[in-house]
């Protein structure tokens, strides 16, 4: 069926309990949702079926493909700092607060070396390539270069580091933020790789270190995938699987729900839910 905007059709979400729906259609929910676009009646109505946390990371995607499309260039320029109790984003997966989501990592690379880490980045302005960066092994510093014609110049992405916030309301600098990019890429990709398979994500959060100014920062340690989680007995069971492994201290399982994280397993006492800047 052609829809043809701007005449809106009907946008309904069904859920797998609305048995009547489904029997209509002759077919089994098998724990999946269902977005309707048309009438919910109508037989040539566009029907997008998938358990809730597989629509919930379709959508996003289909929504910045468009918006890539219908704005090819660069999104906007990057301006100064906002003020103090200006408006920020919280990013999905670590939970730092930024100016703007348009800033992201699109691609990382890890080299196969003894420790330290040593590992490449790209960061991007939306679509538009903004520069690389480098993490040298040994002297563990992070190097950002900027492209030609950058949207994000040294200078714009001190600043925007600057105006950025952990989950905990303290500043960034623009190591924070580059790891924080990276680790929101690492998780995204994760989480689509878990909701193509049918499956349902997982990670471990491990603290850092203990001391002073360290007791609240977090990292991903491990990432996994389970079978998706549908009923509260597949949730005490995965939970009961979960608990058997050996993890190091202060650390704790996250589920991915389709919107968050959401832990799995009983956090730290002193930092419940907190999510840190990498």
């Amino acid at each position: 069926m052609l829809y043809a905007l701007p005449a809106t059709p009907p946008v309904t979400l069904i859920g797998p309990d609305d048995a009547t729906w489904w029997a209509a259609r002759g077919e089994d929910p098998a724990g999946r949702s269902a977005l309707v676009i048309g009438g919910l009646h109508d037989a040539d109505a566009l029907v997008i079926a998938a358990p809730l946390p597989a629509l919930a990371a379709y959508l996003p995607a289909l929504h910045t493909a468009l918006q890539h499309a219908v704005q090819p260039g660069p999104w906007h320029d990057l301006t100064a700092p906002p003020p103090p109790g200006g408006t920020l984003v919280t990013l999905p997966h670590t939970g730092i607060r930024v100016p703007d989501p348009a800033l992201h990592v699109s691609a990382y690379e890890e080299f196969p070396m003894p420790e330290p880490l040593a590992y490449t980045a790209t960061l991007q302005w939306g679509p538009t390539p903004a520069g690389n960066v480098q993490h040298n092994s040994c002297t563990g510093a992070i190097m950002y270069w900027s492209a030609p014609g950058t949207p994000v110049n040294h200078e714009q992405l001190d600043a925007f580091a600057a105006a950025s916030r952990t989950a905990a309301g303290t500043p960034l600098t623009t190591d924070d933020l580059i790891e924080a990019l990276i680790s929101e890429h690492q998780d995204a990709a994760h989480v689509a790789a878990a909701v193509r398979d049918g499956r349902s994500p997982i990670r471990l959060r491990v603290p850092f270190a203990y001391g002073a100014g360290l007791d609240s920062l977090y990292y991903t340690a491990e990432r996994r995938t389970a079978a998706t989680v549908t009923t509260p007995a597949a949730l005490a069971t995965l939970t009961r699987d979960l608990q058997r492994l050996e993890v190091p201290d202060g650390a704790w399982w996250q589920l991915w729900t389709g919107q968050g994280w959401e832990d799995f397993t009983t956090p730290p006492p002193s930092c419940p839910g907190l999510q840190d800047p990498r």
